[in-house]
This record gives structure tokens, sequence and C-alpha cells, in this order.
């Protein structure tokens, strides 16, 4: 016999002794609780009256429900069709670009000098999103620390990061205001925000353009979902303009 069988046999005989060990101990507890239980069992069939009895609660599973990441309050979960403009508190400007605020529905939180975020989980809230991105995203070549807070964790996110870098991004010479807005899809979790923007140049004259943006709620706030590559859309004519809501500065 070799050793390695040698071993292999001592190990599987190990392992016989210590059940066979095990097996004993557990019919002597056993043994031990049924001659407890009959000794006091006809003492008492229920609980003293000052006996606790422990439960234990299954802990919750977490749900996809939370609010923002900055705890402004009120959320929308359902579907939901905005057919009134939410109010502003006040219409900013940043470099080129007017966007909305608001204490209600956003933006809560702001990096200095750099971009806002934490909006209100509502399609209200997903417009305020989507007009401050748009403004940022419009006016700004910097756009390193908006992109890693903005761009969600989908499948396309560093394609399309690398294709706004590779776009010129030079639109110092024109001015966008928003003049309309439509929400075409919003459940609570993914929304979809389209704006009727006029774009004004004092060298070409005014022009109309659609901006799209395909939202999620994701860690707390609406970001862009690039688990679709066409997240971020223009276009010049709308699809449903009679479902377009004037809104704007």
């Amino acid at each position: 016999m070799s050793a390695n069988q040698r071993d292999a046999r001592t190990a599987r005989l190990r392992i016989v002794i210590v059940g066979i060990v095990l097996g004993l101990a557990l019919g002597t507890l056993i043994a031990l609780g049924f001659a407890y239980m009959s000794r006091d069992g006809a003492n008492s069939s229920s609980p003293a009256p000052n006996e606790t009895i422990q439960t234990t609660s299954p802990t919750p599973t977490p749900t996809p429900t939370g609010g923002s990441v900055c705890g402004l309050e009120g959320k929308v979960l359902e579907n939901t069709r905005l057919t009134t403009p939410p109010k502003v508190d006040k219409w900013d400007k940043y470099y080129t670009t007017f966007y909305p605020t608001s204490a209600k529905y956003g933006p809560g939180k702001s990096v200095p000098d750099d971009y806002n975020y934490c909006f209100q989980r509502s399609p209200e809230g997903a417009v305020f999103a989507a007009a401050n991105s748009m403004a940022k995203l419009l006016s700004d070549s910097n756009l390193k620390k908006w992109e890693e807070y903005f761009f969600s964790k989908g499948r396309y996110r560093n394609q399309l990061i690398k294709e706004i870098h590779m776009s010129d991004g030079s639109n110092e010479s024109y001015e966008f205001i928003i003049t309309g807005f439509d929400v075409s899809s919003y459940d609570g979790t993914k929304a979809i925000v389209n704006f009727r923007v006029t774009i004004h140049s004092n060298y070409e004259g005014d022009s109309v353009s659609i901006y799209s943006q395909h939202l999620i709620w994701e860690e707390g706030d609406w970001k862009l979902d690039t688990d679709n590559k066409d997240c971020l859309d223009r276009s010049e004519e709308f699809d449903s303009p009679q479902d377009i809501i004037a809104w704007g500065p």
C-alpha cells in the first residue's frame, strides 16, 4: 500500500469515528430533552406572565423606491404624463444656455463652477434634470466631472463619453433658449424628456431644434440611460408637436 493510499484510508476512518461519536452525543441530548419535557410539561403549557418570547423579524428587502440623493421630498413612481408646465423659481444662465431651478424639483446640490445635481423623483424632476444637463453639455467643454456623475453605469457609457469628446463642443457664438418640453415617457424608473430649443446666433439668425434625453433613476438621482446608445438625441422636428408644452425663460 502506498503512502497516499494509507493517508486516504486513515482520513476515511477518522470521518467514520467522528460520525459515530457525534451520533452518540446527539442521541444522549435527545433523550435528556424528552425527559425534561416530561417533567416540566405539566407545570406550564404557556409562557409565565413575565416571560419574554423572542421572535425574529425578516430583514426588509431593499426596493427601488428611494428618494433623492440630497433628500428632496416627494416622489412619483407610476406612469405619468405632464399636461402643465412645472413652476420654476428662477431661470439661470450657464454660459450660453438657460436652465430652470426649483427648491422643490431641484437642483438640490451643485459642484461649484461645474454642474448641478440632485433632482426630485418625479416627471418634473426629470424635466429639471434634463434641462440642467443640457445647459452643461451645450455650454461647457470641461465635462469630465459631470460625465462621471451624470452618465449611468450602462453598456454604452464609455462609448458615449468618447463620442462627446470627439464633437466640436464650441457653442460660444450661440445662445440656447428652451421654449417648450414634453415628457413622452415616465414610469418612476425611466423617463424620456424632449425640449424645443431656439438657437440664437448673431450671424446665422434663429433656428429651432429638438433635444431629447433618455434618463434612468440611479443611486438617488436622474442620470443618462447609457444602456440606450441614443440617450442623447437632436433632431430638427418633433414627432408630436401638439404634445409640446410651452415653457421657458
